[in-house]
């Protein structure tokens, strides 16, 4: 397959395109700055709205993963702009460089990034698929916008929303920080450990991806998770156990949201028991299923 990717520098990025590389699938990254240079790389400007049609045509998919990293503390007002922005922009742009092509010529899936920050961070014990409502707060409405930005290209090709959870790799994410953190022996249960942690592991949501851009029968949302969501108190025992040091301490919920505010509540405290509806009903096979699995894979 052809497949272009904006956003390949980063976490998710990177891993899709050496997975793709390693299939033999012939690999454009949208780069901005010096990197034109670099073979397998073409140039656009999202901010400008820059990007080449031509860069487009005939792909096989079209995959957006660009977006300033929802873990950057604190959110101010110029920050929550910049998570905004930089999601919305480059949709945007991918979705006119689309409209400028020939039917012939245009991707034959246009798949960008979201997250199960749509459900909102207060879900109790509810089991959330594709057809749950969209929650409450800022990255409840920012994954509403980013998703309808998206969708514009409905008329012009298939799309899909990447509805991506909590992915477990060592050199990214969440998990990368964290497992230095716990080597270190500072491990802690977040609040009561209480909270549902919609997790994937790195290589299971790359070949989900790609299984998506390739099932012309998968159109909208899909939830990139894991079979089975945990517990934070379940996460944080695994964890320590995968990287055999104690984690005993606990961080109380008023400390969390009396540092980080909004962000400690909606990306740090959010409880959302995600299903993967979509994966599962399209017969994806996991390779690493259970937590425990995307742990050792990820750290060992």
């Amino acid at each position: 397959m052809k497949i272009v990717i904006a956003g390949a520098s980063g976490f998710i990025g990177r891993h899709l395109t050496a997975h793709s590389h390693r299939l033999g699938h012939s690999v454009v990254r949208l780069v901005r700055g010096d990197g034109v240079s670099q073979p397998g790389t073409a140039p656009w400007d999202p901010v400008r709205g820059q990007c080449d049609p031509a860069v487009l045509a005939g792909a096989d998919g079209v995959v957006c993963l660009s977006g300033a990293s929802v873990l950057g503390w604190p959110w101010t007002n110029r920050y929550r702009e910049e998570l905004v922005r930089s999601r919305i922009t480059t949709a945007r742009t991918l979705v006119r460089a689309i409209e400028k092509l020939p039917d012939s010529d245009r991707p034959k899936a246009f798949l960008c990034g979201s997250a199960t920050g749509y459900y909102g961070p207060d879900n109790a014990d509810q089991f959330l698929d594709e057809s749950s409502a969209r929650g409450v707060g800022f990255l409840a409405r920012l994954c509403e916008e980013w998703e309808q930005e998206a969708r514009k290209a409905s008329d012009l090709t298939r799309v899909v929303n990447l509805r991506t959870g909590l992915v477990m790799g060592s050199d990214g994410g969440m998990l990368g920080p964290l497992s230095r953190i716990y080597r270190y022996g500072g491990g802690a249960t977040l609040g009561d450990g209480s909270s549902w942690m919609p997790v994937i592991g790195i290589r299971d949501h790359v070949r989900a991806v790609l299984f998506a851009m390739q099932r012309e029968s998968i159109v909208g949302p899909v939830n990139l998770v894991g079979p089975t969501a945990v517990r934070n108190k379940d996460f944080n025992a695994m964890l320590a156990r995968v990287v055999r040091r104690p984690a005993i301490l606990r961080v109380p919920r008023f400390a969390i949201l009396g540092v980080l505010g909004d962000a400690g509540r909606e990306a740090v405290l959010a409880s959302a028991r995600v299903t993967p509806g979509v994966l599962d009903a399209e017969n994806f096979a996991f390779e690493a299923p259970t937590l425990e699995e995307m742990l050792r894979e990820a750290l060992t």
